[in-house]
């Protein structure tokens, strides 16, 4: 065999090997990377189907919150037991119109509630039923009615909008479980879509997140749907698992799994291109998510550069091994360098070790690798240079100049690479960057999900939002929080979390509106106050000497503003929007507690009010003073304190046992003035006062311990007592209290028709019994309470004695 044939043998020889090993070395390179992205995709949307689940189960605790508001109105009184005559239809309606508009903001598209009565509907919209629809009849109304929780429909088109909607439906009961009604609210697809788009995959434009509803039926668009379907989208009508015009058929293969609930990831062509879609079901939604994006986005290009690369390396390598040693031994120290860059380009691109697999981009493209090579392609065309200088061979010029041509090409090539390379390692960082912001706040407003959950199911909203703020202060990892609320023209602390010492002297941080404080700043002007470096700000008035950074965030209900959240920091910590946009939701949802709880307060100081009328009613009418029921509350919350009653439950009876006697009212007064005893038909009316004033107490569930009062306070734990004859602890808590207190009272005060005892006297005669009183008339708890602070009763009685 000639010469020449050896070496075009060997040059294709080595050509062929070097162009395997390169693709072998490339497609262990894509396909790690490949992995890489899939994973980050599956991440991605796993978290997205969270965050929905997170979104609408704020909605689903707002339509519990306002159908219990509902319940509470109809109770009180403000509403007629949730019948919704005509007045108090437009009063509930102006309510909801109230909400809506004040709620917008969050993402409420509209809130309707439908009786289960009649049928109508009542929308925040404004908008009336001309036609008079029985919405009974609707199959979205029976899945609501037919559950007792919180139910998520599935999405359909509105008929007035013409929107992609979901509605969120909550059964209104009454305390006997008596259905009132079905309340919705209404929730855009759009707004979930752009919800989910602002977490985009990257920072590529061209992804689109998609909907499907638990049957499979598409409910938005897609980027290769034509322009008059976008312009007049039918949503729900193309169905993810059978092809269609909108569907292609390897979309639909994979969307046999979608509706199967599973989570994963596929490529698929539309529109002549090729897509990747990763999807993941949400938990407690009606909803498949999926999120599409074009893959050759992250692959095509990538795979031809690298293509084109290696195998210009390869055959200029080939090139300079094979055919210039046999000709010339001036060129073996430049074959040497060739056969080191060969090397070197190999171990760039060579699939690493098993044992120390890279799970990251930057692994791939570590920039020292690259730049190892353009110094080695460099060297290889300076020593081809120096080489054509030396060479006197006009053949070994032209071959040599056509190799350093090739390397000038190749160079150029490999500059493109590491452009490429340093853009997918910024890609795969952001990647990271946007898991760590979801992981952040799926941590915060999981939290609020739970505390959410613990404040719907309790009233006593002042230990339900101490958890909340200490919620927020373990997920945001701050110093310490602090809310204010505003009271008239003040702003009043209610909780701080964390301040040294703080919480225990919160009247010294009382404030008027009109100071000057980082806080009343924030109620001016309704925005935030981010302020890096407290000291440095004029306003600032100190809470504690470690604080470095403030946020204040205003809370407010529509134009009403309802106080100030304050988060503090021990170290500098610079304004960031992603720190406000995960705090949003949290002070949405506090504003919307602080103004529950305003009502409540409300509401209970309208109830004393009115307690405190009965108390005056009772006192023009019958015999007994006011001394003497002050001093029946003041003896009753002692006792509730002894037997372990909450602070709250002490406050209530102190005030509604001074109601004790209000049926009287309803006793001839000739029965209750009369100076000596009564005749059996006369007691017998004597009796029904404790009926007749839990009647005039009504049946709101606000007054039940005055109720209970009004009903037991004459009955006896022997069971000789009236009007029932309960026995033991059939008689209320509230009723054997104030049974044995108004006994102590009644016998020290003197009446028209006796004298009144002296303190020992009282005692021996509870203790010990005259026959007519009897120690077993007497709860045996009380009984001991007495014996211990009977002392303390008759200090009181002497600080209130009559005149």
């Amino acid at each position: 065999m000639s010469l020449n044939r050896k070496i075009l043998f060997l040059i294709i020889l080595i050509v062929v090997i070097v162009s395997g090993m390169s693709a072998i070395s490339f497609y262990n390179s894509y396909t790690r990377l490949n992995d890489v992205i899939n994973s980050t995709g599956s991440s991605f949307i796993k978290r997205s189907a969270v965050m929905i689940d997170l979104f609408f189960d704020q909605f689903r605790a707002m339509a519990r919150d306002v159908g219990n508001f509902y319940v509470m109105l109809g109770e009180n009184g403000a509403l007629t037991k949730g019948d919704m005559g005509e007045t108090d239809e437009r009063e509930f309606a102006k309510y909801l119109v109230r909400f809506l508009k004040e709620n917008e903001p969050y993402g409420i598209a509209n809130i309707f509630l439908v009786s289960a009565k009649t049928g109508s509907v009542l929308d925040g919209t404004g908008w009336r039923d001309a036609d008079r629809t029985d919405y009974r009849e609707h199959e979205w109304y029976r899945e609501g009615m037919a559950s007792d929780r919180v139910v998520l429909g599935n999405p359909y088109k509105d008929p007035i909008t013409g929107l992609g909607v979901f509605n969120t439906m909550y059964k209104v009961e009454d305390k006997n479980g008596n259905p009132l009604g079905l309340l919705g609210i209404v929730v855009k697809v759009d707004d979930v879509r752009d919800l989910v788009h602002s977490q985009r995959l990257s920072d590529v434009e061209e992804g689109y997140p998609i909907f499907l509803d638990g049957e499979g039926y598409l409910w938005n668009d897609v980027p290769w749907m034509p322009e008059a379907s976008k312009n007049a989208p039918v949503w729900g009508s193309d169905k993810i698992t059978m092809p269609s015009g909108v569907i292609p058929g390897d979309l639909a293969a994979l969307g046999k799994k979608m509706v199967l609930r599973q989570e994963g990831w596929g490529d698929f062509q539309a529109d002549g291109r090729q897509w990747r879609v990763f999807y993941a079901p949400s938990k407690n939604a009606h909803l498949i998510v999926g999120y599409l994006f074009p893959k050759e986005l992250l692959g095509n290009r990538l795979m031809h550069l690298v293509l084109f690369s290696i195998a210009s390396a390869g055959g200029t390598i080939g090139l300079i091994l094979f055919v210039l040693v046999p000709v010339s031994g001036n060129l073996r120290h430049t074959v040497q360098k060739i056969e080191h860059t060969a090397r070197a380009i190999k171990a760039t691109f060579a699939p690493p070790e098993e044992n120390s697999a890279p799970d990251t981009t930057e692994e791939f493209f570590r920039q020292e690798r690259i730049d190892r090579m353009a110094m080695s392609l460099q060297s290889i065309m300076d020593e081809f240079q120096e080489q054509i200088r030396h060479t006197n061979f006009k053949e070994f010029r032209e071959i040599l100049g056509g190799i350093h041509s090739t390397l000038a090409v190749v160079a150029e090539q490999q500059a493109d690479l590491t452009a490429h390379a340093e853009e997918i390692m910024a890609i795969n960082s952001n990647m990271k960057h946007i898991n760590a912001q979801l992981a952040r706040r799926e941590l915060v407003w999981s939290s609020l999900l739970e505390i959410t959950q613990s404040i719907t199911s309790t009233l006593n909203f002042h230990v339900a939002l101490e958890r909340v703020v200490d919620a927020v202060k373990n997920v945001t990892q701050a110093y310490g929080i602090g809310i204010l609320i505003v009271e008239e023209d003040e702003l009043v602390p209610l909780i701080f979390s964390g301040y040294q010492n703080a919480k225990n002297d919160l009247e010294k941080y009382r404030t008027s509106l009109d100071s000057v404080s980082l806080a009343t700043r924030a109620v001016r002007t309704h925005a935030v106050q981010w302020v890096e470096d407290v000291h440095s700000d004029e306003e600032y008035r100190e809470i504690d000497k470690n604080v470095r950074s403030q946020v204040e965030f205003p809370l407010y209900q529509g134009e009403q503003i309802l106080g100030v959240m304050m988060v503090s920091f021990d170290k500098r910590y610079r304004q960031s929007e992603e720190f406000l946009t995960t705090m949003a939701p949290v002070g949405a949802s506090l504003s919307g507690y602080l103004n529950t709880w305003k009502a409540h307060k409300e509401i209970r100081s309208s109830y004393e009010y009115l307690m405190q009328k009965f108390q005056e009613i009772a006192d023009i009418y019958h015999h007994e003073t006011a001394s003497h029921l002050v001093r029946v509350g003041r003896y009753s919350a002692m006792a509730a304190a002894w037997l372990g009653c909450t602070l709250q439950e002490q406050q209530d009876i102190q005030i509604f046992s001074r109601a004790h006697d209000l049926g009287k009212i309803r006793v001839p007064v000739e029965i209750v003035i009369k100076p000596s005893g009564l005749t059996l038909e006369e007691f017998e009316v004597m009796k029904q006062h404790t009926i007749w004033g839990a009647d005039l107490i009504g049946s709101a569930e606000w007054l039940k311990m005055a109720r209970n009062i009004c009903l037991n306070h004459h009955e006896r734990w022997d069971g000789t007592g009236y009007p029932h004859g309960l026995k033991g602890k059939a008689i209320s808590r509230e009723g054997r209290i104030v049974s044995l207190v108004d006994v102590y009272d009644a016998l020290r005060s003197p009446r028209s028709y006796k004298k009144g005892y002296d303190h020992e006297q009282t005692v021996d005669i509870i203790v010990n019994g005259d026959g007519r009183t009897l120690p077993q008339h007497f709860d045996p708890d009380l009984l001991e309470f007495f014996k211990r602070n009977h002392g303390e009763m008759s200090r009181i009685f002497n600080e209130t004695e009559e005149d």
